[in-house]
């Protein structure tokens, strides 16, 4: 049942979310039906990690390490490396850059995931990373030489620059990883 509460309305485990009150209702008690209710516990949130397509991950993961500060994965327990763990696995050695990981040393942020594919990156991605360097309340010029610094530091490590851009009181350059990734620092 759901419970008035100023402009906001709170609903019980069991009640529809907001656009669901036309969508099956059981009659009879008001509850939805079993499959609904489980849906909507599946919904609960979610871990993730975001995942680049690249031709060499290894490499690629080289970069994003020193782009981001963060770290290898380490190894499942009881293997020294992850090629001690993939002969253990008996993977090939051809194999073994198939795949790399890179974690958050602190554990606060997303887990990197780095994936071989065939083909060359065609398109715009749809997607990137910010990489935040400047705080929002900084003065415009001091944020933008942060945003210069940290744009020269990545393309030193093999990143290429594109434009800089000032927009609704932010500034940002958009930047490629060394396989063509856009990102921007902003």
């Amino acid at each position: 049942m759901a419970e008035a509460d100023g402009n906001r309305t709170r609903r019980g485990l069991n009640q529809p979310p907001t656009g669901f009150e036309d969508r099956g209702t059981h009659q009879a008690s008001g509850r939805l039906p079993d499959v609904v209710a489980k849906s909507r516990l599946a919904r609960m949130s979610r871990t993730f990690q975001v995942v680049f397509d690249a031709a060499d991950p290894g490499a690629l993961a080289d970069f994003w390490s020193e782009a981001l500060g963060f770290v290898r994965q380490d190894p499942p327990a009881g293997f020294s490396s992850w090629e001690a763990w993939a002969a253990g696995q008996d993977i090939p050695a051809s194999d073994w850059n198939k795949y790399d990981a890179l974690i958050d040393p602190d554990g606060s942020g997303r887990r990197v995931f780095f994936q071989k594919v065939p083909e060359p990156k065609t398109a715009k991605n749809r997607c990137h990373l910010d990489i935040r360097v400047a705080d929002r309340g900084m003065a415009p010029e001091q944020a933008m030489e942060m945003i210069e610094a940290e744009a020269s530091r990545l393309v030193q490590l093999g990143a290429t620059r594109g434009e800089s851009y000032t927009e609704l009181g932010s500034q940002w350059i958009v930047m490629q990883d060394p396989e063509g990734n856009e990102f921007c620092v902003t």
